[in-house]
């Protein structure tokens, strides 16, 4: 029977082995798709700067030729009413294109995370998948920033840290970051259901006093300090993030200055009860 067993075990872990090294190539995949796209949106970009400024160029030279022109009445004369509704047109498609651009370079890039974060942003606690939507547009470049140079999620007790470095590989360059992280906020942030018990709220909110000085006391956290907001976020997540640090599986890389601070915070928590008791009372400060 216990052959049969270890049969049966070993079987599973084949299987279960194939499907996740399935997913992998599957996710790898994704990620070219996207990259490609990426940079067919990089050259429309490039297209649409070259062409603003040949048309600058173009009625600098109109009106070196004609200094008295002073209103449309006077550039209609010049040119046909046809010639200018085209330059108006074009004038026109070319700002919307490049106004849209960013929003759908952050939409597509965004592709890869709902994988794990869902398409509303909320996360997906299966993939242990923290929400992103209440995290502010600095806040996500700087993490995604530490995620791609390894100075977050590269230790071997990470699970949820170490996907992310490859994620964070098909942010190019800054300006990807950024359209990304301006997509997510975009989708905007609402309350999450709390899953933890035990916690005491009453006892949380004077473990918290210590938290207010660079999360703030509504719990929104402060850009100057590159604290994030902790509202609106799952609360299993946040007592991975608090374990994390404080047994230096998150904040030990030496340039990780905020994660650095964080850690003599979580410090000060004595156990996983007062972990949950602050996080019982972050959760009553959702919107």
């Amino acid at each position: 029977m216990r052959c049969d067993d270890r049969g049966i075990r070993q079987h599973s872990q084949r299987v279960f082995s194939g499907i996740r090294a399935r997913l992998d190539s599957l996710l790898i995949e994704q990620c070219k798709i996207v990259s490609r796209e990426a940079d067919l949106l990089t050259r429309i970009s490039n297209f649409n700067t070259i062409l603003n400024q040949q048309l600058f160029l173009y009625r600098q030279a109109c009106f070196a030729h004609i200094p008295h022109m002073k209103s449309f009445r006077s550039l209609a004369k010049v040119f046909s009413f046809k010639s200018f509704f085209l330059l108006s047109s074009l004038l026109l498609a070319t700002f919307s294109a490049s106004t849209a651009y960013g929003d759908t370079r952050g939409e597509q890039l965004y592709r890869n995370c709902t994988i794990c974060h869902g398409p509303d942003g909320q996360g997906i606690p299966l993939q242990l998948a923290p929400a992103l939507t209440n995290l502010s547009e600095k806040y996500l470049v700087e993490q995604l920033k530490k995620f791609k140079t390894g100075m977050r999620g590269a230790h071997p007790e990470d699970v949820a840290g170490l996907r992310m470095l490859p994620m964070s590989q098909t942010m190019v360059t800054e300006e990807d970051m950024q359209a990304v992280a301006s997509h997510i906020v975009s989708l905007g942030s609402s309350p999450i259901e709390a899953t933890l018990e035990g916690g005491d709220p009453a006892k949380g909110q004077a473990s918290y006093a210590l938290c207010m000085a660079c999360h703030g006391p509504d719990g929104k956290g402060n850009d100057l300090l590159n604290s994030p907001s902790l509202v609106n976020q799952h609360d299993w997540y946040q007592l991975v993030q608090l374990k994390n640090f404080k047994t230096g599986i998150r904040g030990t890389n030496p340039q990780d200055i905020g994660g650095a601070q964080m850690r003599p915070m979580a410090m000060i928590l004595v156990d996983e009860q007062a972990m949950k008791d602050v996080i019982a009372y972050i959760q009553t400060l959702s919107d």
